[in-house]
Order: C-alpha cells, then structure tokens, then sequence
C-alpha cells in the first residue's frame, strides 16, 4: 500500500517571483514555472509572486501561497544574490513557509548559473526539508529582434535535491538527487510557452505579461501531467510583480 505523502507533497513548489531575463526595466515573461532557472534579482529589484492551485496533491482542496524576493549585487560584474521568503498552505493562515538564496552569475555567450538553496529556514510541515540545487540557464536568439514572433529559445538544466528528487525517494527516505529543466519559446514579445521537468514530474504552460508598461507577469500551467507524481494533472497559477528602482 501507497504511503500518503506528507504535507510538502500535496503542496505545489510556488517558484521565484519571476524576475525578468532581459533589461531588468522592461517587463519581459517567465522562463520557468515552479523551478528555479538561473537568472535572480540584482540590487534594485523586489518583487512579489502569489501561487494559486486549484487542488493539492492527494487532496481535492485548493491552495495557495505567497512569495516576496529582493535582489544585492550585481551578476554582470560580479555575482548577485536574490533573498526570497516563500509562505505556504493559505488555508491555515501560511503555517508553511521558508527562506530561500540564490546566487547568480551571468556569463558571456548568453549564459547564467545559479547555485542557490530553497527553505534554507523555514517553519511548519515539511516532508522533502532544504532543497539545495545548481542550475544553467541559456539564451539562443532565433531572431535578430526580441520583439519578432518566435525569437528567443531558453535552455535550462539543473540538478538538485529536496524537492528535486522523485517523489518515490522522498516517501521512501532516499538520499538521492534530481534533474530537473525546461525549454521555453517566446512565441511573442509578450508570450513564452514553457515545457517543463520539475525533478518529479511533466508541467506545460504559458507566460505572459498582460500590459506591455506594466511589471506584471502571469503564468497559468497544468504540472503532474504524466503522473510519475502526485495523483493527476492539477492546475496551478503564479502571478508577479516587480518593481526596479
């Protein structure tokens, strides 16, 4: 008989308040959907993301949570580190909720990497506890402007444990670590289709910024397609907010 997996699986991942790719003055759609790509927040940025899942995982109960997240450094001269608090579980007033860091550093050739830590402290119910990862992200321009249909092709690849593991391992007390990544098409300047591996599990979805001068960001997606976890396709939504000074 199947364990029933402990709070932390029947809670979505809320990713990273999604902090742009390009000019961090221009409002510019996600690249990933709940796991962390290479890119952060530098000095000058905060943001703040709220998640939304219309069931958790094992439940038919919805959820959400809220994520806050600012940036110190620079990673074009030299590294930048993006401080995010994550607060899960709405329904018992965020009893869930954790810190997490990254540090980012952008390279020649389009290149980001990222080594960073989620729920490096946290408080409540956790069955997958600090989830350590290090992340490439990578920019192919398919075009000669961003702003053309289809002009932008983003790679990322990272590996990790904690929540980056297969669910199997986490029920079973496996010490392992997963691989997670996605590929992303911006379709149009203002629209990425994201297709993502989360370490467990299959999410497809779409990023989009509604007002072209509005630091607005919204990612709807359905994850646990293939059901190698959780117990069926779920919908989730993240949106987020940044402001840059």
């Amino acid at each position: 008989m199947r364990r029933t997996p402990l709070k932390e699986q029947q809670t979505a991942p809320l990713r990273s308040v999604p902090f742009w790719t390009r000019d961090p003055n221009t409002s510019s759609p996600s690249i990933t959907i709940i796991t962390p790509s290479a890119y952060g927040a530098s000095w000058g940025q905060i943001g703040i993301g709220v998640g939304y899942q219309a069931r958790t995982r094992y439940t038919s109960e919805d959820d959400g949570g809220l994520g806050f997240a600012f940036g110190l450094g620079d990673p074009q001269e030299y590294v930048g580190l993006q401080v995010g608090l994550g607060l899960t579980d709405v329904s018992d007033t965020f009893a869930d909720g954790g810190l997490n860091l990254k540090l980012h550093r952008a390279l020649p050739e389009d290149f980001n990497i990222a080594v960073g830590v989620q729920r490096i402290a946290g408080w409540g119910e956790t069955d997958g506890g600090s989830s350590v990862y290090g992340v490439v992200s990578k920019k192919i321009a398919l075009k000669s402007s961003p702003v053309e249909s289809f002009s932008e092709l983003y790679l990322t690849l990272g590996v990790g444990g904690g929540q980056f593991r297969p669910e199997e391992d986490i029920l079973n007390g496996v010490e392992s670590v997963g691989v997670y990544g996605g590929v992303t098409l911006r379709i149009v300047e203002q629209v990425n289709f994201i297709t993502e591996w989360s370490g467990q599990d299959l999410t497809l979805g779409i990023s989009f910024v509604p007002f072209r001068n509005v630091p607005l960001v919204v990612t709807p997606a359905v994850t646990d397609i293939t059901e190698t976890a959780g117990d069926g396709a779920r919908f989730i939504l993240g949106v987020g907010y940044q402001v840059s000074f």
